[in-house]
Parts: structure tokens; C-alpha cells; sequence
């Protein structure tokens, strides 16, 4: 979906409507407009290690936006995308917000105050995001949510979800599951295990080192190969979020805005 009206025609033919969302990096950084014209609407500023934008969230010195990167910002407001700190140092968010003269997004994160990941937001930077409009998808990954070594729950999804809403208000919470598994409708099964690659255990190009984990996660990340948390195994128990959040208090309006409404209502203020 290029627009927030084709989400609306996909709707009403009960179709998938699917919004592209990249990191960034030196070649889409220098191709935006390219990326732009196949259908790119949405951009990571960084994934997790350091790239010529910024400084990823579990690098070791979390800096902020570097002057290309802010460049980055300003051609991505100039076409309209949205600019997602998600994978960012809370850093790089600071510094998005303060250049980016449209509302930032946060498409799949957790709550640093209910348990801390890197890949998490502190309380100081979501109230920020939602100040200026922006918009805070909550993941369904097993170890952002919690930390006690065992599988995780709906409720520790709805405690993230609950808390985002104190602090940004039901306007700017939703959900963003991150997870990319097997569901019904697909025309191939993946397998619904955790890629090995993620956990380092691949080389990604022969030339690296058999340690190097490109993609920046390490053990105190709290990966694992079951992937999934009790209740939501695919797409296709959505519902059980639903029920959920409605057994934790949520109206219907709330969870009509939770479910959707409000990453509608940021994609077309943002993107049109």
C-alpha cells in the first residue's frame, strides 16, 4: 500500500494490504527515490549495529544521527515516508525528532520501563514520539517482553501495550508483532522457527569470522529459537491479542484504535 486510501480499498475487498518498511543503508540511502517508485513508504534508520545513518541499538557507544543521516531525514520528509527509529539508538530517535519535520515512528518496539532491551524505548523518548504525533508498534517477540527465562505471555504483551497507553495515550499505541512466520492464507509455509542467522550461527559472507554476528544480537538479548509466545504462534491467532487486551480493560473504540485506526491515522498524516 503506496497510500492510506489503498489500505481502505484492500479493506473493502478483503484483500492483505502489505506496507514495505527497509534499514537503511549507504545503497537505499543514495537510491531513496528509487526505492520510492517500487513502493517503499517506510525506512529504518539503522538496523541494529552502526551504518553511515546512525548508530544502531546494540552497538557498545550508542550515538546519534551523523550529518548523512540527517540528510537521510530530510530526503525522506521531502517524499513523504515515514522515518522509523525501531532498531535506532534512543540517541538517533532524539535526533530524528529533532530534524525530522514530520512525526517519527517507532513500527515494532517494547517498553523499557516494563522490561529493559536494547531494542527497547525508554518512557522520556515514546512520550516524545507521541507528543509530536508519531506512532509506537509493540512486538510480540518472547525475550522483549520479559526476562524471566521462561516462554512468554499475552499478558506481558498487554503490560507493554497498557503502559504505552499511560504514557502516549490510546491516540499512538498499536501493535507491530516483528515476527515473520508461517500463517494461514500464505502461499508458502515458512518454517515458524527462529532463523539460525539471527542467532549468529551462520556465516553471513564467507569472508567473515565464524563469530561475528552481522546482525548484532548477543546472548543477554534473550533470542531463542521458539520464536513465539503462548497464545500467538502466527498471524493467524490475531484474535487471541484482541480478546486479550479486551480482558485487560480496553473499550471497543480503544481496541479499534489499537488494532489499526491509529497506524492508519499516522500513515496517511505522514505519508498521504
Amino acid at each position: 500500500c503506496n497510500t492510506a486510501f489503498d489500505f481502505a480499498i484492500c479493506k473493502a475487498s478483503l484483500d492483505i494490504s502489505v506496507a514495505t518498511n527497509v534499514p537503511a543503508g549507504r545503497c537505499l540511502a543514495k537510491l531513496i527515490e528509487y526505492f520510492y517508485n517500487l513502493g517503499l513508504r517506510v525506512v529504518q534508520l539503522t538496523y541494529n549495529l552502526r551504518n553511515l545513518v546512525g548508530d544502531g541499538c546494540t552497538e557498545r557507544y550508542k550515538t546519534g544521527l551523523t550529518y548523512f543521516g540527517q540528510t537521510v531525514v530530510e530526503k525522506l520528509n521531502e517524499l513523504n515516508m515515514a522515518v522509523d527509529v525501531s532498531h535506532c539508538s534512543q540517541q538517533v530517535g532524539w535526533d530524528a525528532l529533532e530534524v525530522s519535520k514530520s512525526p517519527i515512528i517507532i513500527t515494532h518496539s517494547s517498553s523499557n520501563a516494563i522490561c529493559y532491551h536494547d531494542r527497547g524505548k525508554d518512557d522520556d523518548l515514546a512520550k516524545a514520539v507521541a507528543n509530536n504525533g508519531g506512532f509506537f508498534g509493540v512486538v510480540i517477540a518472547p525475550g522483549f517482553l520479559q526476562d524471566r527465562g521462561s516462554i512468554a505471555t499475552l499478558d506481558d504483551f498487554a503490560e507493554h501495550v497498557i503502559h504505552l497507553v499511560d504514557v502516549m495515550g490510546i491516540d499512538h499505541v498499536g501493535i507491530g508483532t516483528d515476527i515473520c512466520a508461517n500463517g494461514p492464507g500464505t502461499g508458502v509455509i515458512y518454517d515458524s522457527e527462529f532463523p539460525p542467522s539471527m542467532l549468529g550461527e551462520i556465516e553471513y559472507f564467507s569472508s567473515h569470522p565464524k563469530e561475528f554476528n552481522f546482525k548484532g544480537f548477543r546472548e543477554e538479548h534473550r533470542l531463542t529459537q521458539n520464536y513465539r509466545i503462548d497464545g500467538y504462534d502466527n498471524f493467524g491467532d490475531w484474535p487471541n491479542l484482541t480478546v486479550k487486551l479486551a480482558e485487560r480493560g480496553f473499550s471497543e473504540k480503544e481496541l479499534r484504535k489499537l488494532l489499526g485506526l491509529n497506524y492508519l491515522r499516522y500513515f496517511r498524516d505522514v505519508i498521504g
